[in-house]
C-alpha cells in the first residue's frame, strides 16, 4: 500500500519531469525567424543596385561579430539563396532600434558581396519584392513584426 506522502512525491516528482521535459511557449528563439521579409534599397541612389537591406524584425538586441542572414528570392521556377557574413566583403550586420540593418559597399550591389549556396546559381532577384531571411546566426531577441512573404504580408517595394 502507497502512503498519501509517497503518492505526493511520486505525483510531484512527475510535474518536474514534465515541466522540464516541455519547452516554454513564451520563450524567444534565437535568430530571425525563417520567412521574415527583407527589403534591399540604395538610400543615395535610389536606381542603383541595393547595397543596404533591412530586414522587418523587432526586438533583435544582439549581433555578434560574423553573425550571418542567409536571404532568399522569390524567384518560384529557381530561388537563389545567398549567405552574407558580417565583417567580410565589406558586410556590417547591425541592430537598429530593434530591426537588423544589413550594409555593404557603396554603390555595390550587396547580393553579390554574399556567399552563394549554389555556385551555378548567382543571379540574385529582388525586384518582385519577395526576399525573405530563411536562416540566420549570431542574431538574437529577434521577433517577425509582419507577415511572412509566403502569406504575402510582407512585400516590400525596391528601390529599383
Amino acid at each position: 500500500m502507497i502512503s498519501l506522502s509517497g503518492a505526493t512525491f511520486v505525483s510531484l516528482l512527475c510535474i518536474v519531469l514534465i515541466l522540464s521535459a516541455v519547452p516554454v511557449g513564451a520563450q524567444e528563439s534565437d535568430g530571425i525567424p525563417p520567412g521574415t521579409p527583407a527589403r534591399g534599397s540604395n538610400p543615395d541612389n535610389p536606381s542603383s543596385p541595393p547595397n543596404t537591406i533591412t530586414i522587418a524584425s523587432e526586438g533583435c538586441d544582439q549581433v555578434e561579430d560574423g553573425a550571418t542572414v542567409t536571404l532568399e528570392d522569390g524567384d518560384a521556377a529557381q530561388p537563389t539563396q545567398v549567405r552574407l557574413v558580417d565583417g567580410t566583403q565589406g558586410i556590417e550586420i547591425t541592430e537598429t532600434g530593434g530591426q537588423i540593418e544589413i550594409d555593404g559597399p557603396d554603390d555595390e550591389d550587396i547580393y553579390q558581396q554574399g556567399v552563394f549556396l549554389d555556385p551555378n546559381d548567382t543571379s540574385f532577384d529582388d525586384t518582385d519584392g519577395v526576399t525573405a531571411v530563411v536562416t540566420s546566426t549570431g542574431i538574437t531577441g529577434c521577433a517577425q513584426t509582419t507577415g511572412t512573404v509566403q502569406d504575402g504580408g510582407g512585400r516590400c517595394a525596391h528601390g529599383r
